[in-house]
């Protein structure tokens, strides 16, 4: 299968996120959580316009942080959803590129 070029790709942000929790998740529970946020605020249509996808390499389970990619014009709708979600979720940092978080 053959990759698209860059010009026919969808541009992605990177959000380094924390769920803040009495104990703490491991890594499929917090998809469930990010998931479960999103579905909750914006139903299954918003859900696969956002396209969360939480990095496994860059999960830290000592912080309960994870980095998450979701699709560059649906972010701010993203960062509603976990706003108001059943849990406390906290955005940390943003960027274009996983390399620029540092992780």
């Amino acid at each position: 299968m053959k990759h698209l070029p860059p010009t026919l790709r969808e541009n992605q942000r990177y959000l380094k996120i924390k769920v803040s929790a009495n104990n703490e998740k491991d890594f499929d529970e917090f998809v469930g959580i990010v998931n479960s946020a999103v579905n909750e605020f914006v139903g299954l249509k918003g859900l696969a316009e956002i396209d969360p996808w939480l990095i496994k390499r860059k999960f830290n389970y000592e912080e309960q942080e994870a980095v998450v990619r979701v699709n560059r014009e649906f972010e701010q709708l993203f960062r509603a959803s976990i706003v108001f979600s059943r849990h406390k979720i906290v955005t940390l940092e943003a960027s274009g590129t996983l390399k620029a978080l540092g992780n």
